[in-house]
């Protein structure tokens, strides 16, 4: 409908004039007044076209994303319940964020002192969020000295966060979609630096018992991720065929799942060499049949990860330190992670085939696997390459000191 004028005395005697817009879409009613008769009918035009076009969503102007969280939090929660691809470290790291960075003024431990995030997008309204308002955000999370892979999940939580309310039908488009986070070089991942071989044969040396030697040697030689180790149990080894089979993880939770993609359901070979250890393992574990864990704690359950590298990995990595040669530096004390980095960068050495080390890997993508190690394959062909340029600017003089001088012009003869 059009525009309706209202007017009506004050207590003082003024009168007040307004135009007020009443439409009902979806079969409901909504009202809103204007201090111009140009304002409302601007307006009312401006409803009617997003009504005919289905794109008009007035509750979006009345909710704040403070509001929606808790709406978007229980959301998740159901699914967590369900069991539909959100395990409680998912749950727990995307109510953290939300709460942290979404909604932000919440004090964050970081680096040892509390910080606080102050550009929360908690007091917006949602039809207010637009992808320039996702893009000062994401600027803020930049300049807060988020880390890369930190920044991306509370992207991808403000686009889960988003998309809910597209489906409560308080938004139309999720202004998040789409957008790419620019991060600061120094935010972004360094290249991995693999450990030397002479480290990993004193891990072996200093490790004190049969178990901690393997459970060190099984990451190094396969490349499982910790949560797929410590998820193993003896019937995904096949002894007979010299594989293991990697089709579940556990999270420090201790909750079981399948691994984060399709490609990280794989086979991967065992060294024919490794089998006399692990059947020596089997027979020395109390924790043997087919159901138990490989790598199981004391008591036969899930290992603590944070545990056995607190206590046992990296005791280990400094006594093998220590052992190292005085001729020679020192490494740097690796990461557990870093053993598969070890195993994937032998298996570049040996010549291995990319597709089959993404395979191995459990990588989703080859870009993947190029990304984190490309710099780790053999490249003697691109010297030749060098070397062909080389003669074909210069002919058969290869080195400089082989290259004649230019002859200079010569001054012409002063008469």
């Amino acid at each position: 409908m059009a525009s309706k004028k209202r007017s009506w005395k004050n207590k003082g005697g003024s009168t007040t004039t307004k135009w007020l817009v009443t439409n009902f879409v979806r079969g409901k009613r909504h009202r809103k007044q204007f201090g111009t008769k140009a304002d409302a009918e601007k307006y009312d035009q401006e409803i009617r076209t997003k009504a005919r076009a289905g794109t008009f969503l007035a509750d979006g102007t009345k909710i704040t994303v403070a509001e929606f969280v808790p709406d978007y939090i229980s959301y998740l929660e159901k699914r967590h319940t369900r069991g539909e691809s959100m395990t409680t470290a998912t749950l727990k790291g995307a109510v953290s964020r939300l709460n942290n960075y979404v909604l932000g003024g919440e004090p964050v431990r970081r680096w040892a002192k509390t910080q606080t995030f102050e550009y929360g997008l908690g007091a917006y309204k949602l039809a207010d969020i637009t992808p320039d308002v996702v893009e000062d955000f994401c600027v803020h999370l930049n300049e807060f000295g988020l880390k890369a892979k930190t920044a991306v999940n509370v992207r991808v939580n403000l686009v889960g966060l988003l998309d809910h309310a597209r489906r409560r039908r308080y938004l139309v488009i999720n202004p998040a979609r789409g957008l790419r986070i620019i991060t600061s070089r120094h935010a972004r991942p360094k290249r991995i630096i693999v450990p030397p071989k002479q480290l990993i044969q004193l891990l072996m040396e200093h490790a004190p018992s049969l178990g901690e030697r393997l459970a060190i040697k099984f990451p190094a030689v396969t490349g499982l991720r910790a949560g797929e180790q410590w998820a193993l149990r003896w019937d995904h080894i096949d002894f007979v065929r010299g594989h293991v089979r990697v089709d579940t993880r556990v999270d420090r939770y201790k909750e079981e799942d399948l691994p984060k993609s399709d490609a990280g359901i794989r086979e991967v070979p065992i060294a024919p060499d490794l089998m006399p250890e692990l059947r020596e393992w089997r027979a020395t574990t109390p924790y043997s049949s087919d159901s138990d864990l490989v790598f199981p704690n004391t008591a036969g359950n899930y290992q603590d990860h944070s545990e056995f590298r607190e206590n046992h990995f990296y005791p280990i990595c400094e006594s093998a330190i220590a052992a190292y040669p005085d001729n020679e530096p020192k490494p740097t004390k690796p990461r557990w992670h870093d053993l598969r980095h070890f195993a994937v960068s032998c298996w570049i050495e040996i010549g291995l085939p990319p597709k089959a080390i993404q395979e191995f890997a459990g990588h989703s993508l080859l870009k993947t696997t190029m990304e984190i190690y490309g710099h780790l394959f053999p490249r003697p062909e691109h010297r030749e390459v060098m070397n062909t340029i080389l003669h074909d600017v210069f002919g058969a003089a290869s080195r400089p000191h082989d290259l004649a001088a230019p002859e200079m012009p010569q001054p012409p003869l002063s008469r």
